[in-house]
C-alpha cells in the first residue's frame, strides 16, 4: 500500500516537474525571442536612422558648398571694395565700383545679384552731389545693386537697407545669412537668400556687400531624390520650408506649425547631434521617422536644418521577418525539448523519488526491516544527488536502529535520575526558605541603622549651629576691645597736648598764682585718685613730678607759680578724661 502511494506521489511530482519545465522553457524562449526581436527592431531602427543621418550630412554639404562659393565671392568683392577705398577720398569712383559689381555677378553662376550699400558719405563723401542718381537714394547715399539679367547685368538701387540683411551685420560686425524670401530679380520672381558681408575700415563699420543666391534649385534637387516613403525637406532658422521633396505647395510655410511639433523637437532640429522622432505624417497618414540634421553656415550665427521623413517599416521590415522566423523555430524547439525532458525526468527523477518516498513512509511507521528496502538500494550506486541521497538514507536507517536500542537503555537511567532530581528539589526549597529569613533579618538591621544615622545627623546640625553663634559673639567682643583701645589712645594724646599747654602757661605766670595752682592741682589729683583708683602708678608719677616742679617754683619765684597753675589745669583735664 505504501509502495502504491509512493508511486502515485511520484507520478504527481513528475507531472508537476514536466509542467514547470515546459512553462519555464516556453517563457524563457518567449522572452529570448521578444528580446532578440526588440533588440533587432531597435537596432535596425537605430542603424537605419544613423545611415539616413549620414546621407543627410552629404545632402547638407551640397547646400553648404553653394553657400561657401557665394561667401567666397563676397569676400573677394569686399577686398576689391576696400582696395578702392584705400585711395584718397576725392579719387574714389562710383563707376569703378559698378565695374567691380558686374565682374562679381558674372564670375559666379550661383549669384543672381550683388550690391554694396554704404553709410552716409562713407564711400566718397559726395552724397550731396548725387541726389538725383538712380543708383542712390534721396540723400545721395550709395545703394547700388547689380542683378543678373540673362547673360548681362542690370543695375538698380537697393533702398531696403533698413532690413536685417543690412542692420544685423551693422550690429554684430559679422557675416549674416537671411531666411528665405521671395523677390523679383531681373524681372523674375525668385526664392532667394541674402548673404551680407560687413565692410570695416579701421574697425569701423562703413557698409555691407550683399549677395543674393537662389534656393529654387535646392527645391528641384530635393524633388529628384524624394520618394513617397522617403521625403527630404529643408527649413531655415525660423522653421519655414525652403525645400520639400513632395509638397512644393507648402514652401515658405512653417514646418513645425504644420506638424504641430513640441518645443523639444524645435530645439533638437538645430542641435549638434542627430535628433529623431516618430509620428504619423500629416500628409501621408503613415507612421514616419523624422531625422534632423543641423546645417550650420560657416562664419555666421545662422543655423538651418535638413531632415527626412521615412516610413518606419522601411527600417524595421527585416526585424519583423526575423522575429516571425524566430517564433516558429522556438515553437518547434520547445516541443522537442519538452518530450526529451519528460523522458529524462521520468527515468532519472520520478522513479527514484517514488522509491525513496516508500522507504520514508515505512520509517514513519517505525518499520526498519532491511529486507523491504531492496528497490531503493538499487539506486545507491548512482554518482549524482539521487545516489548520495539514497546512501544517506541507508546510513540514517542504521543510525535509527542503533538509536532505538540506546533509547531503551537510557530510559531506565532517566527514571533513576528523575528521583534524584526530586530529592534535590526538596532540599533546594528548604535552603531557599532559610535564605529568605536571613534576608529579612538583614533588612531589619539596615532599617535600624538608618534611623541611628539620621539622629546623629540631627545632633551634628545642632552643634554646628552653636559653633556659628559662638563665632558671632567672639567677633562682637573683638570689635568692643578694639574700640576701648582706640579710646585709650585718643585720651593719651589729649593728655599729652594739655601737658604741653600747662608748661607754656607756667612760664608766663607769677609765684602766687603758681602756689594757688599747685593747691588746686593737688585737690584735682585727690579727686582724680578718688574717681579713678585703677591707674595708681600714673598718679604716683604725677605727684613726683609736681613735687619736683614745686621745689623749682620755690627756687624760681614767679616761674614756679606758673608751673603750679599749669599743673592745676592739667589736673582738671585728667579729671575730665577719666571722669
Amino acid at each position: 500500500m505504501a509502495l502504491e502511494q509512493g508511486q502515485k506521489m511520484g507520478k504527481g511530482i513528475g507531472f508537476q516537474v514536466n509542467l514547470i519545465i515546459c512553462i519555464g522553457v516556453a517563457v524563457m524562449v518567449g522572452i529570448l525571442v521578444a528580446f532578440v526581436g526588440y533588440r533587432a527592431y531597435d537596432e535596425l531602427l537605430t542603424i537605419g536612422s544613423r545611415a539616413q543621418y549620414n546621407e543627410l550630412e552629404g545632402r547638407s554639404q551640397a547646400i553648404l558648398s553653394r553657400y561657401e562659393r557665394v561667401q567666397q565671392t563676397g569676400e573677394d568683392l569686399r577686398e576689391r571694395v576696400l582696395t578702392l577705398m584705400a585711395q584718397p577720398i576725392e579719387t574714389r569712383s562710383r563707376v569703378a565700383r559698378e565695374t567691380i559689381l558686374r565682374d562679381a555677378v558674372l564670375a559666379n553662376a550661383d549669384v543672381v545679384g550683388v550690391g554694396t550699400v554704404f553709410e552716409p558719405d562713407a564711400f566718397d563723401g559726395q552724397d550731396a552731389a548725387h541726389l538725383d542718381d538712380p543708383l542712390s537714394d534721396g540723400t545721395g547715399r550709395v545703394i547700388t545693386y547689380a542683378a543678373r539679367s540673362g547673360s548681362d547685368v542690370s543695375f538698380e538701387g537697393a533702398p531696403t537697407y533698413s532690413k536685417e540683411w543690412y542692420q544685423k551685420p551693422k550690429r554684430t560686425m559679422k557675416t549674416n545669412i537671411t531666411e528665405a524670401y521671395m523677390d523679383t530679380v531681373g524681372g523674375k520672381q525668385r526664392r532667394l537668400v541674402s548673404v551680407s558681408v560687413p565692410i570695416l575700415v579701421d574697425g569701423q563699420f562703413v557698409g555691407v556687400v550683399v549677395l543674393d543666391f537662389s534656393v529654387s534649385e535646392i527645391q528641384e534637387d530635393l524633388a529628384k531624390i524624394s520618394t513617397p516613403d522617403n521625403i527630404y525637406i529643408l527649413i531655415d532658422s525660423t522653421g519655414n520650408l525652403v525645400g520639400h521633396g513632395t509638397s512644393p505647395d507648402t514652401l515658405m510655410k512653417n514646418a513645425f506649425e504644420l506638424m504641430k511639433s513640441p518645443e523639444e523637437e524645435k530645439k533638437g532640429a538645430y542641435g549638434d547631434t542627430m535628433y529623431t522622432v516618430t509620428r504619423v505624417s500629416p500628409t501621408t497618414g503613415k507612421d514616419m521617422v523624422y531625422i534632423y540634421h543641423a546645417l550650420k553656415f560657416p562664419g555666421t550665427d545662422s543655423i538651418w536644418s535638413i531632415y527626412s521623413a521615412t516610413e518606419k517599416s522601411k527600417f524595421v521590415s527585416a526585424a519583423r521577418d526575423m522575429v516571425i522566423f524566430a517564433v516558429v523555430l522556438a515553437v518547434i524547439g520547445i516541443i522537442a525539448l519538452v518530450l526529451l525532458l519528460s523522458v529524462f525526468v521520468r527515468r532519472r527523477l520520478v522513479v527514484p523519488i517514488g522509491d525513496v518516498s516508500d522507504t520514508l513512509a515505512r520509517f514513519a511507521d517505525l518499520d526498519l526491516d532491511k529486507s523491504k528496502s531492496t528497490a531503493v538500494l538499487a539506486h545507491q550506486y548512482r554518482t549524482d544527488e539521487i545516489g548520495a541521497m539514497i546512501g544517506s538514507l541507508a546510513r540514517m536507517a542504521n543510525s535509527l536502529r542503533d538509536m532505538v536500542g540506546k533509547i531503551n537503555g537510557a530510559s531506565q537511567s532517566v527514571a533513576a535520575t528523575s528521583e534524584e532530581l526530586t530529592a534535590t528539589a526538596q532540599n533546594t526549597a528548604h535552603s531557599a526558605t532559610q535564605v529568605r529569613d536571613g534576608i529579612h533579618g538583614i533588612a531589619e538591621s539596615a532599617r535600624v541603622q538608618v534611623n541611628d544615622t539620621q539622629t546623629a545627623s540631627d545632633h551634628t546640625d545642632e552643634v554646628l549651629g552653636l559653633l556659628s553663634d559662638n563665632e558671632k559673639v567672639m567677633i562682637a567682643l573683638n570689635e568692643a576691645t578694639d574700640n576701648i583701645k582706640k579710646r585709650q589712645t585718643e585720651g593719651a594724646q589729649i593728655l599729652s597736648d594739655l601737658m604741653k599747654k600747662s608748661t607754656e602757661t607756667a612760664d608766663a605766670t607769677g609765684g602766687r598764682a603758681c602756689r594757688r595752682g599747685d593747691e588746686r592741682a593737688r585737690g584735682a589729683h585727690r579727686r582724680s585718685e578718688c574717681d579713678d583708683p585703677v591707674d595708681l602708678g600714673a598718679d604716683e608719677s604725677a605727684r613726683a613730678e609736681r613735687r619736683d616742679r614745686g621745689g623749682a617754683c620755690r627756687r624760681g619765684g614767679t616761674r614756679l607759680c606758673g608751673c603750679r597753675r599749669g599743673d592745676s589745669q592739667a589736673g582738671r583735664a585728667v579729671a575730665r578724661v577719666y571722669g
